[in-house]
């Protein structure tokens, strides 16, 4: 019988580390509940017919611009991997005092424009955004 490094759940970070342990030379076996891989990056019908709910969808935003993406992009592409992304990927709402004071902030794909949209919430701190991203 052959010894499996398991991993329970096929996420992003699950299946990453999947690669790394087997470009280390491990036998790794993934398993996964559901019949898709990805964990619950995912869009599907949940609220009613026709109407497509991202489930926690707004975290791959975090996976393209991390290191293991970064890493394996060209591999992943060359596999059939095209990624996809909208115009403002991103949101996240603000309650104010009131109902009518409650708002809403975009993150856009375009830095400029993300960085317009958090000043005018929060002047200042767009640009502050603006330094803490290219930092990175």
């Amino acid at each position: 019988m052959n010894a499996y490094d398991v991993i329970i759940g096929s996420g992003v970070n699950a299946l990453t580390a999947g690669v790394v342990l087997a470009r280390q030379g491990k036998s790794v076996a993934i398993f996964e509940r559901n019949d898709w891989l990805g964990g619950n990056i995912l869009t599907e019908e949940t609220v009613f017919p026709g109407f497509k709910t991202d489930i926690l969808s707004a975290y791959h935003t975090m996976f393209v611009t991390g290191p293991a993406y970064i890493k394996f992009k060209e591999e992943l592409t060359a596999n059939g991997l095209r990624y996809r992304n909208t115009p403002a990927p991103t949101a996240s709402s603000m309650p104010g005092k009131s109902p009518d004071d409650a708002k809403s902030i975009i993150f856009f794909t375009d830095r400029q424009k993300t960085i317009a949209e958090v000043n005018r919430h929060t002047p200042g701190n767009g640009n502050m955004v603006n330094t803490v991203v290219r930092a990175c």
